[in-house]
């Protein structure tokens, strides 16, 4: 049995609904360049107001929900990293003041992981199995895979996978005491690179078995590894990620000389990117390749499928996205650097998350 991606929902700051992003993306357009309130060091891709995750994973489950009809015992996984904290730290904010909380146990009720799931649970009126994912950059890589498992197991008649992630203090300014932020903006893969971009935004992606609804696009295969091999740093040889896409490949019945268009991480920092070019140049070689941070920013938590719905929907238009911002690569890649209108079957789509974490995903055109 092959499981499919029979609807899709997407909430970015380029716009409300798959469609609007991807055009978006398709004509080079970016959303990298504004700040938080709060400000911070460099251009990011944010909202003109602050949202919470459990508002953008509501916005695009909804989307979802209005093109396919959800069962009541659906099974809903979810990933993110930051989950609803900008409620806490607004708390804490009115606190310092002198103002009355909003809500009793404000603080730490914004913090908890589960609150997105619970929200969208309920808006929803699902009855199903829940998780949630935190795993940095692979949360909702490893939602997507859940889902993909339950459905071949039986356990759900369909699944619902939302990736999301919200822009907060906490956030931004971790990311600034790592010095990773880019001052001008993400170039991924340019020789010149100096950092990544943060971006917000949701993803939402139906899940089901073949024969259930017509598919946009089949999850084929999916795999993770983990090197544990620095906090933050990618293990410089890169052999588990490659481990990955081989093992996402093997469960798709692929060789990964099949892949015909890589939706890489590529966050803009110069040893993540260095990493992944030497990995893909091993066992992706002669595939285009593009990083979408450039124009989305790093969605962290949503980023997996924020970025494998992309791909998906890349497939079924036969459109491969462009990354934006490279100028001088200094790797031997495939760099898409406008968009190609070209028939493709298999995609690839991975995310290199802080402790070692690897996932890949492939994607296969219905």
């Amino acid at each position: 049995m092959r499981v499919a991606i029979t609807a899709m929902g997407l909430v970015t700051p380029l716009g409300a609904g798959v469609d609007a992003t991807f055009q978006a993306l398709a004509g080079g357009a970016s959303a990298v360049g504004g700040r938080p309130p709060w400000g911070g060091v460099g251009p990011m891709a944010c909202f003109p107001s602050p949202r919470t995750s459990s508002a953008l994973a509501l916005d695009a489950a909804r989307q979802v929900a209005s093109a396919a009809p959800l069962h009541p015992d659906t099974a809903l996984f979810l990933g993110s990293t930051s989950a609803d904290m900008v409620v806490g730290e607004r708390a804490y904010g009115q606190d310092c003041l002198g103002q009355p909380v909003d809500e009793p146990l404000q603080y730490l009720w914004g913090q908890v992981l589960h609150r997105p799931a619970r929200a969208l649970r309920r808006a929803l009126g699902l009855q199903g199995q829940v998780a949630t994912f935190s795993t940095a950059c692979t949360s909702s890589a490893l939602a997507l895979m859940a889902a993909r498992d339950a459905i071949l197991a039986g356990q759900a008649p369909m699944a619902l996978v939302v990736g999301v992630d919200a822009l907060c203090r906490t956030t931004t300014s971790g990311f600034g005491a790592l010095g990773v932020h880019s001052p001008t903006g993400a170039r991924p893969f340019d020789a010149d690179r100096d950092g990544m971009s943060l971006g917000e935004g949701a993803a939402a992606l139906l899940i089901e078995p073949e024969g259930a609804r017509v598919p946009r696009a089949w999850l084929a295969g999916g795999a993770e590894t983990a090197d544990a091999h620095h906090l933050s740093t990618p293990h410089p040889d890169g052999v588990h990620a490659e481990a990955a896409i081989r093992a996402a490949c093997a469960q798709a019945g692929i060789a990964p000389d099949d892949i015909a268009y890589v939706s890489a991480h590529g966050t803009g920092t110069p040893l993540n990117d260095a990493t992944e070019a030497a990995v893909l140049e091993r066992c992706t070689p002669g595939a285009p390749v593009a990083s979408l941070k450039g124009a989305l920013g790093h969605t962290l938590g949503a980023a997996g499928a924020v970025e494998a719905l992309l791909a998906a929907e890349g497939l079924a238009r036969g459109v491969m996205l462009p990354g934006l911002g490279l100028r001088r690569a200094d790797d031997t890649l495939d760099h898409v650097r406008q968009a190609r209108d070209r028939a493709h079957r298999f995609a690839l789509s991975v995310n290199f998350a802080f402790g070692g974490h690897n996932t890949a995903l492939v994607l296969e055109r219905a």
